[in-house]
Formats: structure tokens, sequence, C-alpha cells
């Protein structure tokens, strides 16, 4: 997964400006080992998160509105364990053969995959056999054209929010270009796949730019997004907007947004402007409704461009760029607004939590001595507690260079990860390995 905090900076820098002036598996060759959990938890390092409802003194270097005291000393970080334990049997582990390569995979909760791509398909957790299928959706674009998307589950409906952009080869060039503007695109389907509704979000709420950042709360009744033109919540339902008042605090360029449904709270990234154009990347949360706004003063950490919110915690990406052999970041916000840092047993590219953020998996790259790249290895952690629960290797000396991962599904009901791959040139032959979890 590729991180552009800077690009996005460059971006917000250059508008304030002007306006204020595992790759490599083969279909059973997977080595899966089990880390026992230690015999305690670890705490991990903690981060003075802005306290909910708390009120602060403002002063600089104290923990004050934003909570961040300046110069503080962190705790000792939690590692997360990475004892090797006994090898998960080689029948704990099956492939799945899919007729297309989906863009995306979503875990519905109600037993059922949602594969979307060129075609739309729902297929059963357990026997992974295909219930209901659009081979032709008859929409006027692919899924796999969204370069984002996000799902939820309602009572008798699944929602599809995406970022949609067709990118196409400009001549011989290796340049991609579009001669469209991005379209936020909802798309509500029944629980049988019929088709209910199509949205463009951007032009329902008369926005004149496009919608960079999104979430979805866990129902799809209410979205959060931003833009250049500020940032917003939307509700699905009455089909109102309302504006937060992010810019007046000199908070700009939204990077990530969430929604913590226990403290009724919104967790977000942005562009503090403290007048020194020296702009830093921070976080913080606010009500729903806008209320009771708290955020970072000063960078503390850096801060990825993803929040994956529950119902009452979130984990947030490192956006940190490690080099190989270096160990990764995730952070862990809980219901008290309390942060955690957790040290990964390696470097990431992604984290891909389970259904409820009760578990999630980061993937890394392994590397030879003389710098050539080995394989892949994937790891699945405990939330909470930050421990490291299994670890699958893909080395490519199984299975050749011509496989590509492109998505890890953690799947608490199925207690398996499904690693979905294809060939790397051509997309073909996709599939999901299932390595199910060691009893």
């Amino acid at each position: 997964m590729f991180r552009f905090s800077g690009i996005r900076l460059m971006c917000a820098v250059i508008f304030l400006s002007l306006s204020a002036v595992l790759a490599g598996c083969s279909e059973a060759d997977f080595e899966a080992v089990l880390s026992p959990p230690p015999g305690e938890e670890s705490d991990g390092k903690e981060i003075s998160m802005p306290i909910w409802g708390e009120d602060t003194d403002e002063k600089e270097g104290t923990p004050g509105r934003s909570g961040w005291g300046e110069g503080e000393e962190p705790t000792q970080s939690a590692e997360a364990g990475n004892r090797e334990g006994e090898e998960i049997p080689r029948n704990g582990v099956e492939s799945v053969s899919l007729a297309e390569l989906p863009r995306f995979v979503f875990q519905t909760g109600d037993g059922h995959l949602l594969l979307l791509g060129d075609r739309v398909e729902l297929m059963n957790i357990h026997t992974f056999e295909t219930e209901r299928c659009l081979e032709d959706t008859g929409l006027d674009f692919s899924f796999r054209d969204f370069d984002s998307c996000r799902f939820a589950a309602g009572d008798d409906d699944y929602l599809v929010v995406g970022n949609y952009l067709r990118m196409e080869k400009e001549g011989d060039s290796h340049f991609m270009t579009s001669s469209e503007e991005p379209r936020l695109i909802l798309v509500r389907f029944s629980r049988s796949l019929e088709i209910l509704e199509v949205l463009n979000l951007g032009e329902a709420m008369e926005l004149a730019r496009g919608i960079d950042e999104y979430a979805l709360d866990s129902r799809g009744t209410r979205l959060l997004c931003a833009s250049l033109e500020g940032c917003f919540l939307y509700d699905l339902e009455k089909r109102e907007r309302i504006s937060y008042p992010m810019a007046e605090e000199k908070l700009f360029a939204v990077s990530s947004l969430g929604y913590m449904e226990s403290e009724d709270r919104v967790l977000f990234t942005a562009f503090y402007d403290d007048g020194s154009r020296d702009y830093q990347h921070v976080f913080g949360s606010m009500n729903l409704d806008g209320a009771n706004l708290q955020y970072e003063k000063k960078q503390t950490q850096e801060w990825g461009e993803e929040i994956w919110c529950f119902r009452n915690f979130a984990l947030i990406e490192d956006g940190e760029l490690y080099e190989s052999g270096e160990k990764g970041k995730v952070f862990y916000c809980g219901a008290d607004g309390k942060v955690r840092e957790y040290i990964l047993a390696d470097e990431y590219t992604s984290v891909q939590p389970s259904e409820t953020g009760k578990y999630f998996a980061v993937q890394s790259r392994e590397w030879a001595e003389d710098g050539r790249s080995t394989g892949y290895t994937v790891r699945v952690y405990e939330s909470e507690s930050g421990r490291l629960i299994q670890t699958i290797d893909c080395p490519f000396s199984e299975a050749g260079e011509d496989t590509m991962l492109c998505q890890c599904i953690v799947s608490e009901e199925r207690k398996s990860v499904l690693l979905l791959f294809c060939d790397r040139e051509t997309e073909g032959k996709p599939r999901f390995q299932v390595v199910k979890w060691a009893e």
C-alpha cells in the first residue's frame, strides 16, 4: 500500500497558498506458524489522546485542548510476540478458484463474501459456492475502476460507496490519464443483489469539488466526507448535509475519517496550520454534530491515511515508511480516547481488520542478504493487546515470482485467513488460499 502523506501535504500547501495565500505463493505451498500469546497482555506505549468531553487548558506544551503534552517522554512500547510455535498441518490450507479477479472483497456479516469487479458476486463464506452473480450489472461503470471503496450492511440491504475514476493509458507512454472527473458513487443492493439505488454523492451534496476522504457508519445510514471545500456529515436517509467547523480551527486537508459509535465520536487526521507555515499532520476527534472538537497542536506521530473504526475502538494506520528489516507500528484508540502504539514484528504494507476488528492482518516482504525479495509474510494480531496470533509464510522459492497477493481477509466467522492471489502480469488465475487458524 502506498502512502501519499507527502504528496497530500504538498497539494494542501499549494491549495492553502492559492486560497489563503503475498506475492509469490503457490496454491498449496504455505507454511503457517502459530505464535502462542504471551502470559500477559502488552500494554503498549500510551499517547495522550484528547479525552472526550473534558474541558482543558489551551496553553501550549500542556495537555490542553489538543491533549498532547509537548516534550512528553514515551513509556515502553508494546512489541508483539514473535515466538515460533507449531506448524499448521497442510490440510489446514485449501484453494478456491474464482471466475474473475475482484477489485474488492467484503465480509457481509451474514455468512457471505461480496466480490466487486466487472461483475458482482455473492459467495457463501463457508462453502465458497456462488449464491448470486451479476455478470452484467447494467451500471455505466465497473467497480474495477474504483480506487477506494467502503461497505456497510443495513437491516435488509448492502451499501457500497466508492470513488470512481477510470484511467486510460496515454498513447504509448506509461502515463495514465482520465477525461472524467472523479465521482463518489453510492450503490445500494438488496440481499439478493438487486440494485436498489445508484447515487452520485457529490451531486447530491451539491459539492463543486471531488470528495477525497469518506467513511460510513456501520449501518450505512450516515456518510462522513471531506473535500477541498471542507468536512461534512451527510445523512443518507434524510438527505441532509451539515458542515464541520474545522477550517475555523486552522485544520485543512483531512486525510482520514472514522466514526466510533459507542462514544458518538468522529476521529480524523488532518493538517494543522499554526501560522508558521510549518504544517503539522495531526490527529483529533469531535462529536458527530461537530461539537467538542479536540486535536493535536503538534505532530506526535507519522499518522497514516486510514482509520478503521469499530463500535468502541479504532485502529489507525502508521504513515512512516520503513526500510527492510525495520519494524512498523499500528495505533489503537480506545473508547476513553487514549491511543496506544503497537510495534509489529516487521515493516508492513497495509492493515486488514476482521469483521468486528478483534484481529487485524499485515503483510511484509522478506529479503535475502543480497537485497533480493524472497517472498511475503502475513501476520495476524489481536487488536486489544497487540499480540501476534499467527504467522503465514509465503516464500518465492516454492511458487516463483509470478504470483501477486491482492488482499488479506481475516474472518472471525470462518476462523481463517483468506488470501486473494492472481498472476502478477495477467491478473489471471484468481483464487483464495484459505488458511485455517490452528486450534
